[in-house]
């Protein structure tokens, strides 16, 4: 573009002749980065693509100032190049730390080849820069282990770095491997609490069951008997409580679902031994809650068959318990969600009987 100035200034002919301003931003920045060599090209577009944030679904791409501890490690050796040829300025923030942004927003909205870089990268850069958000939480609150991801974030933060790991930090590897050493531990800590809770369900089971029976067969023996099994059983529902509900919400988001199902088959297993009291409607109301959970997990599991037998049994109960009082709206909810998951895998089958009581309801 200088070349073709008069008198150090640049005319309309002379500017249309290399293609506007457009024109003149793109031939330079290509010029650039085809004079690098072949390796490192890569590298340029990897640190020319972070130093620009993401336009959310209506705003455009903007420059931004980066930490260079955003900048790949292997890539840092090319900026002061990169700075050389005015695609990037380099300088320290306020804290003193060196800092790196795109020379001019020009570039962003006039240099295609960076538009569609950008463009290309647009997902993984969105999610980078909400890790990176994170990241900052948790070092402003002295890399307090609540604020690590897991679950499903830390599934796809994993993701991208198989997938990816020259696009990011030593940071943001960090930080993820990080998250994962927490989330392992607490995985063992899970495990370990369901192997007390189930050995102690055994326990209570068994020992219910047997005090309970004993009770109802020997009906002469002393009322203070009768009282010792009946708060038995009380502690054993107590314990079934806090699996079918409290337990299971701490095990699902951990994707700990061969641990589900154990927990849900002790469940059914002690239903069973026991002999469920059709007259406790309390107890039905949970035998239909832990029914429809190992539905839930079947589907997840992808046992069609199996899930759809556990779901007409909880449908089943939810039905008793409809009836046993229409005025209970718990109940009355709990047999639309029983219809509506039953449709799921019986659509058929159900959808006369789900339209007929949202009719009634």
């Amino acid at each position: 573009m200088w070349a073709e100035q008069r008198a150090r200034v640049i005319d309309t002919d002379a500017l249309q002749g290399i293609g506007g301003v457009r024109g003149a931003i793109s031939r330079y920045a290509d010029a650039v980065l085809e004079g690098l060599p072949a390796a490192q090209r890569p590298a340029a577009r990897r640190i020319l693509v972070q130093l620009v944030r993401p336009g959310g679904r209506e705003g455009e791409a903007t420059r931004q100032v980066a930490s260079l501890r955003r900048i790949p490690e292997q890539d840092q050796a090319l900026l002061p190049e990169l700075a050389r040829s005015r695609l990037i300025v380099t300088s320290q923030d306020a804290q003193g730390q060196p800092v790196a942004e795109i020379a001019h927003e020009s570039l962003i909205r006039e240099w295609g080849r960076l538009r569609t870089w950008v463009a290309d990268d647009h997902r993984f850069r969105s999610w980078q820069e909400g890790l990176r958000g994170r990241m900052a939480e948790w070092e402003a609150h002295a890399q307090d282990p609540g604020y690590l991801i897991g679950g499903p974030p830390l599934a796809e933060a994993e993701g991208w770095l198989t997938a990816r790991p020259e696009d990011l930090s030593r940071d943001d590897e960090a930080y993820i491997r990080t998250a994962r050493r927490r989330a392992n531990r607490q995985g063992r800590l899970v495990r370990g609490t369901v192997a007390v809770v189930i050995i102690a369900l055994a326990g209570f089971g068994a020992v219910a069951w047997w005090q309970w029976q004993r009770a109802v067969q020997k009906e002469t023996e002393a009322l203070t008997a009768a009282q010792r099994a009946t708060r038995a059983r009380g502690e054993a529902e107590g314990l079934i409580e806090f699996m079918v509900f409290d337990l299971r919400d701490k095990l699902e988001p951990l994707g700990q679902l061969d641990l589900l199902t154990e927990v849900q088959g002790r469940i059914e297993g002690y239903y069973e031994r026991l002999g469920v009291d059709k007259d406790d409607l309390k107890i039905q109301r949970r035998r239909a809650v832990s029914l429809s959970h190992r539905g839930d997990t079947l589907l997840d599991r992808g046992d069609l068959a199996e899930a759809t037998k556990f779901y007409g049994q909880a449908k089943d109960v939810a039905e008793r318990l409809a009836a046993a009082d229409p005025d209970n709206a718990g109940w009355q909810k709990d047999l639309a969600v029983s219809l509506e998951r039953a449709l799921i895998v019986v659509p058929a089958a159900g959808d006369r009987r789900l339209r007929l009581y949202r009719e009634s309801a």
